[in-house]
């Protein structure tokens, strides 16, 4: 903005912005690529000589681009004691293997890798309005939505085609490589099993949608000269809904065996998991799946939250105090059974639905205080306490009760009446500025969570033992951090981060507890991310126009820039564990402490060189970055196999295990692939990057 005729009281603004990577992780290490494609043995054995040959190189990696488009919008209009604000967000994002490139994918079948693709956009109106010079007031209503889906790239929503290899439903859709019905290729004795043949489909399919309209309102008054009241509250109401499939290429086995099948029964054989869509679904490549529900369980989810909270900002003449509370209340507006140790099914493999009863709501109540006591001028005490209330992750939530189970009576793990975890923090800190350029902040802080989310064993529940999410885990954060900032003095301008931390429960995730194990773990253990050492060094030299040294009246450094960014950290835990003997599993059973070892460092040094001058009326910044300007070998220790504690071999060729495997699938040709698979991209750091950009500005 603003808009002509109306400057003084409407303004706009908007912005658009498109990405896109050819490699969206790029890794300094190395991927397999393709030397000699070679014909695998008639009968018998594969040997050496029918092994094809792949080596692995460094450089970006086939068919794993992403592409995204960013939007924001919004128009303001101000009518000094009255303004409203209305705008929107847009996001469009498609991506091939969001988690992590597949290795074995990258040979024969990179052309279908999984794409998962991610929408989001949000519509808001805000009214600002202020009552007089100690009263104003903010009101907002907001509608948000965001989903993702996640599939074959060729195939798509297309689930009945999945499996398709004889074109059993006579549409000219199918896939001649598959081998059979429902069955993927078999694996290429010429690449030892070890890589993915051409053809193999994604056998599993996504859809999760939601949304939220949301209200939300502030008051603030000033009472006096000491006292800021705050009072509010908001207010969402969410919808859920979610279609995944866990084996689609099976549904084109099950209608050319039984063309007669009822549709439900046999989408519900596939590991169906459907609440706010119909089971059925055969949208095809393009189409859009049919929302709704067979039963009033099964239907989109509606969970609520909501909160009040006032606030009391004291400020007196050596002290700011805050005091606060908050009250939240979380309705998941579900279904659970009335007792899960004894669940009914009906006949036709359903649910018994009347064991069914309404959810628990669930209200939390959470004091804050915090204050800060200025010593003098440059220095500052600061303290602050807290309770904060999570919410509790959707996924584990909700279910379709209305699914048939198709042969497996296990119940569903998710659970509705799980409670939002809730943290307590405390933390204490320091400022101090010396002189007139240099300040350094110092604090220590504690966090405790407890009611976190993890998997619990029914195992003596009826009519047989299940896995379910409730509360249990616990776990605390503890650490102290430190800040030191040099202003611009003599063209340099510097900070400094260091925070040490120890972060320590039981239980990393909600999915931590193995599977298949009676025990619950009850001590406190290293968290997966318990990084003890982060921290960065920032160095920006600057010179301004008509700066610097002079060579011949030319002054080649004015208006130029370098920034040096130094980042580091400690490794990641890991849990040792023995030498696998089963070449698709990373590691053997566990022997050691639960995270007990813990991966090297990791450093890196970015660099950016820039450089603004001007043309006719137009600023141009010229720059030259350098991501990881060092090459930087660093591991992600979060991959570490934990049976060796290296980065690239797990083991497995030393073993018995692994020489029998050798023998059995092409000698030492076969073990060169089997280390290619195992040392893959997703271990190491980003390579070094240079990027070179410019930046216009044009000036009024």
């Amino acid at each position: 903005g603003p808009v002509p005729g109306l400057k003084k009281r409407v303004r706009f603004f908007g912005s658009a912005e498109r990405d896109f990577f050819y490699d969206h992780t790029p890794s300094i290490g190395t991927h397999p690529v393709l030397i000699e494609d070679r014909q695998p043995p008639e009968t018998g054995l594969a040997g050496p000589e029918n092994i094809d040959i792949i080596e692995g190189r460094q450089g970006p990696m086939v068919n794993n681009d992403s592409r995204r488009w960013l939007a924001n919008a919004n128009v303001t209009v101000d009518m000094k004691r009255f303004k409203i604000k209305i705008g929107s967000h847009l996001t469009r994002e498609k991506t091939d293997y969001a988690n992590g490139y597949y290795i074995p994918n990258m040979i024969y079948n990179s052309d279908r890798n999984p794409r998962w693709e991610f929408i989001s956009q949000s519509f808001y109106a805000k009214i600002t309005h202020v009552l007089s010079s100690k009263t104003l007031y903010t009101a907002q209503i907001s509608y948000f939505e965001d989903g993702q889906e996640f599939y074959d790239p060729v195939l798509k929503r297309d689930l009945v085609n999945y499996g398709d290899q004889s074109d059993f439903n006579n549409d000219g859709i199918y896939n001649p490589l598959l081998n059979g019905n429902g069955f993927n290729p078999s694996p290429d004795p010429s690449t030892a099993g070890l890589f993915t043949p051409a053809g193999t489909v994604y056998n599993y399919y996504l859809m999760n949608r939601s949304n939220y309209i949301g209200a939300r309102f502030d008051i603030i008054h000033q009472l006096g000269r000491t006292h800021e009241f705050k009072l509010g509250f908001e207010f969402r109401r969410h919808t859920l809904r979610r279609y995944s499939v866990s084996s689609p290429m099976s549904l084109a086995s099950i209608f050319a065996n039984s063309p007669n099948i009822d549709p439900v029964t046999a989408f519900s054989a596939t590991g169906i998991d459907a609440y706010g869509y119909e089971i059925v679904q055969d949208p095809g490549p393009d189409g859009k799946l049919t929302k709704g529900g067979a039963t009033e369980f099964d239907k989109a989810k509606h969970p609520v939250i909501a909160a009040i909270y006032l606030q009391d900002k004291i400020e007196l003449s050596d002290l700011v105090l805050n005091l606060g509370v908050r009250i939240d209340h979380f309705d998941a507006n579900a279904y659970v059974v009335e007792d899960p140790m004894n669940i009914r099914i009906t006949g036709d493999e359903m649910f018994d639905l009347t064991q069914l009863k309404e959810s628990r709501s669930h209200t939390r109540f959470s004091p804050r205080i915090g204050l800060a006591y200025p010593v003098t001028d440059k220095t500052v005490f600061y303290s602050q306490f807290g309770q904060f209330v999570q919410q509790t992750q959707f996924s584990r939530l909700f279910f379709g009760w209305g699914v048939p189970l198709a042969g497996s009576i296990e119940p569903p793990s998710r659970n509705a009446n799980i409670k939002p975890p809730k943290t307590t923090s405390f933390e204490v800190g320091f400022r101090q500025q010396i002189g007139l350029n240099l300040a350094f902040d110092i604090s220590a802080y504690y966090k405790e969570t407890r009611d976190m989310v993890r998997l619990e064993r029914l195992k003596n529940a009826l009519p047989v033992g299940y896995y379910r999410f409730t509360n249990g885990d616990y776990g605390t954060v503890k650490g102290v951090s430190m800040h030191v900032q040099l202003r611009r003095t003599a063209r340099v301008a510097a900070s400094l981060f260091y925070t040490l931390q120890f972060a320590g429960g039981t239980g990393s995730t909600s999915t931590s507890q193995p599977r298949g194990v009676d025990w619950i773990q009850t001590y406190v253990a290293p968290l997966d991310f318990d990084q003890r050492h982060t921290g960065s060094l920032n160095v920006d030299i600057r010179f301004n126009e008509n700066d610097g040294p002079a060579i011949a009246g030319f002054k080649p450094f004015a208006s130029t820039g370098l920034n040096l960014l130094m980042t580091f950290g400690s490794g990641f835990p890991y849990t040792p564990s023995d030498v696998t003997t089963d070449p698709a599993l990373p590691n053997g059973p566990t022997y050691g402490a639960i995270n007990s070892a813990y991966g090297p460092w990791s450093i890196q040094l970015d660099m950016r060189v820039d450089r603004t001058f001007q043309l006719m009326g137009v600023q141009f910044n010229v720059y030259l970055l350098a991501i990881n300007a060092l090459g930087t070998r660093n591991w992600n220790s979060r991959e570490i196999y934990a049976g060796t504690g290296d980065i690239a071999n797990n083991g497995f060729l030393s073993s018995p295990a692994g020489k029998t495997w050798m023998d059995e699938n092409g000698g030492e040709p076969a073990a060169n692939l089997y280390r290619l698979i195992t040392n893959t991209p997703d271990h190491w750091s980003a390579p070094r990057q240079l990027r070179f950009g410019v930046r216009l500005n044009i000036m009024p």
